[in-house]
């Protein structure tokens, strides 16, 4: 499905997870750019033949949470419920708890480092 979605601008896929935003120097311009990647998204989906689950789209929200990240119209921020699994989990005892511990930890900060702050709109398409 990546393949399938990767020419478009501000829609981001991961495994069968759809997010397509809107970003701009106003709330106008984020929700026009929003509105013309969502339509743009569409055609896309269509001539791939790709099917969404109507029970799981979300448009034009505000704030999502999206792998792990809370997404909302000042930036991203991790996602408490993360941050509690992080610090709820035992210690490690082994190499493979250690590697887990780490791939955990090492995840979340990386992906804020990457996010950029600004006005944004959002739509979460689910898939069947």
């Amino acid at each position: 499905m990546h393949e399938a979605l990767e020419a478009l601008q501000d829609v981001y896929c991961i495994a069968d997870n759809i997010l397509a935003v809107g970003q701009g120097d106003t709330v106008g311009e984020a929700n026009r750019k929003h509105d013309l990647n969502v339509l743009a998204l569409m055609k896309h989906a269509r001539d791939k033949n790709l099917k969404f689950n109507p029970q799981k789209i979300l448009f034009k929200s505000s704030k999502i949470t999206f792998m792990g990240q809370v997404i909302f119209d000042l930036g991203v921020k991790l996602d408490p419920s993360k941050v509690k699994a992080i610090f709820d989990m035992p210690p490690p005892t082994d190499k493979q708890g250690v590697m887990h511990l780490c791939g955990m930890v090492n995840y979340q900060p990386r992906s804020i480092r990457q996010s950029r702050a600004s006005h944004c709109q959002c739509s979460l398409p689910g898939f069947l």
